[in-house]
């Protein structure tokens, strides 16, 4: 679980090169995240925030045929680019 405070933000980087900015105010757990180079297939991530706003910028475990990335969230809106 990672919680930020007013003022406050992180941005974690993973293995595979993916992004993760957490804004203030912000709850995020990271539920699963299981990157292996040598088997795709196995590669998942699941996040959860219950509060605020955040980035994500997907590295190598979201750029795979059929990745397996989920992110929960109680409302909001995405942007793609």
């Amino acid at each position: 679980v990672v919680e930020t405070a007013a003022g406050a933000k992180v941005m974690i980087l993973f293995i595979d090169d993916t992004e993760l900015t957490v804004a203030e105010n912000a709850r995020l757990t990271i539920d699963e995240y299981i990157f292996d180079e040598e088997d795709a297939a196995a590669n998942k991530g699941r996040f959860s925030f219950t509060c605020g706003a955040f980035i994500f910028v997907s590295g190598l475990i979201g750029k795979t045929p059929q990745p397996d990335v989920e992110i929960a969230t109680p409302y909001g809106s995405i942007g793609l680019r």
